[in-house]
């Protein structure tokens, strides 16, 4: 199992994994979009090209495939999910239209999640965000603002910027596009009866050290060997379960209608800042907690410093994530001096890099970015991650202390 990356100072550690966004009704669900790109075959092997040399063929016809999608001026497709993951049991069929790099649709068809509501739709136009709650009959809407947290990831292929659990799905599958170690497992398979690719594919080991996603897993990715375009994606999270994701359509560079990237708030619902949203998801699955809130969403113990440590202040706990895949993120302080403690079983066993050493009865790797050293390990199914401005010494002191 492995893990890849979501960007720097906002650790997504798959952050909310699901979906959320349909096209209100009366709203032109029907965008036409006829033109559809032309591709060569992908070749069984991967002859040595600039963009290949020192790759596999599995890995070459991955990066194919994720620049062709990060190349599109505009996308239309139609997914599918499928979760057995325990917490997020269930399907969930979406429909996505963009215009790069800001300009995105996300709806969602039809969905068995408690959490994603058919009818549910996010969209933005470049400058403003549309979060439609079909089920609550709220529009939530908000400025876009973009900021040096906000991941690169969100301008490339599937991914947007406009929010909503649906759209979020959609960013991390494209961060495992643009972001895995592809091994060509077969050159040619049967997906929904169009030969394929099957590239098995883990996260890239330098994943979590450049800031993009935190959570483990292996998968297969099966590219249509004709158009270089992803069928199917099957990923295996950390032992938490599988997630499915196929994909029946997928058009690159049609004509799009403008009418897509805007909204009109249908007839019976509120309007509310994003901000409310934010807010009352954060009262349920993230945001700042208390340990004992923290330990009580997570299900399991969090470990953290005995409160006889009194030169160490914790300044909160940080929920990333859909619930069953979340990250906790302790935030302490000593003197003027901070660091962060991360935990969640999607960080367990996450590729190592970096220096070993042995912590806590186990072996862990301590690396060092942009002055910022990481003290990596994996206790009893539980991945933790030790950031700050520490020394080698002081990083495991204190994880000595935990308990």
């Amino acid at each position: 199992m492995s893990r890849i990356p979501w960007k720097s100072g906002m650790p997504m550690s798959l952050c909310s994994l699901l979906l959320s966004l349909l096209l209100l009704t009366g709203c032109g669900s029907s965008a036409h979009t006829t033109d559809k790109s032309q591709a060569t075959p992908i070749p069984t092997a991967a002859p040595p090209t600039t963009a290949s040399t020192n790759v596999g063929p599995g890995q070459h016809i991955l990066n194919t495939m994720a620049q062709r999608l990060d190349a599109a001026r505009t996308l239309h497709g139609r997914f599918s999910l499928n979760s057995s993951v325990a917490t997020m049991n269930g399907t969930v069929e979406t429909e996505l239209w963009k215009n790069a790099p800001n300009q995105s649709r996300t709806e969602v068809l039809q969905s068995t999640l408690n959490r994603v509501s058919t009818g549910s739709i996010a969209v933005t136009d470049g400058k403003h965000i549309w979060q439609y709650d079909a089920a609550k009959k709220i529009v939530y809407t908000s400025l876009v603002t973009n900021n040096a947290s906000t991941p690169d990831t969100q301008s490339k292929g599937i991914a947007g910027a406009a929010g909503g659990e649906s759209q979020t799905l959609l960013n991390i599958i494209q961060t495992i596009f643009d972001h895995s170690n592809g091994t060509l497992r077969s050159p040619s398979t049967s997906i929904n009866g169009k030969n394929a690719a099957d590239i098995h594919v883990v996260p890239q080991a330098d994943a979590a050290s450049s800031g993009a996603t935190n959570f483990n897993y292996s998968g297969e990715v099966y590219i249509d060997t004709h158009n270089q375009l992803p069928l199917k994606v099957v990923l295996n999270i950390n032992n938490l379960g599988t997630v499915t994701v196929t994909i029946p359509q997928l058009d690159l560079n049609p004509p799009l209608d403008a009418h897509l990237f805007s909204f009109s708030a249908p007839a019976g619902t509120s309007t509310r800042p994003l901000t409310d949203s934010t807010n009352s998801q954060n009262a349920n699955t993230t945001g700042t907690l208390t340990l004992v809130q923290a330990q009580r969403q997570a299900g399991y113990h969090l470990l953290s410093i005995p409160g006889d440590h009194s030169e160490y202040t914790l300044n909160g706990v940080m929920a990333l994530g859909s619930p069953g895949l979340q990250t906790f993120t302790l935030n302490y302080m000593k003197g003027n001096q901070t660091f962060t403690l991360a935990e969640g079983k999607t960080l367990a066993n996450l590729p190592g890099q970096g220096q070993a050493t042995s912590v806590r009865g186990t072996q862990g790797a301590i690396s060092t970015r942009n002055g910022l050293l990481t003290l990596a390990w994996t206790e009893n199914g539980l991945g933790l991650h030790l950031t700050g401005t520490l020394t080698n010494d002081e990083a495991l002191q204190i994880a000595q202390l935990l308990n």
